[in-house]
């Protein structure tokens, strides 16, 4: 996500995507806490639409 929104010499990532989320996340989950539409995934990233495994996209 940093290297297509910011391109990939962007140093200035200290928890900002994670922040991003974060607000976003308060914004359209029913339970923030636990995230149906925007997914955490461990070493990746974060996953758009984590209702179905293999119809959404990783970021």
């Amino acid at each position: 996500m940093i290297s297509i929104g910011l391109g990939e010499d962007f140093n200035g990532y200290d928890r900002t995507i994670d922040t991003h989320i974060k607000n976003i996340r308060q914004k359209i989950e029913p339970d923030p806490r636990n995230p149906k539409y925007i997914v955490t995934v461990h070493g990746v990233g974060y996953r758009l639409g984590g209702e179905k495994k293999g119809d959404s996209h990783d970021i």
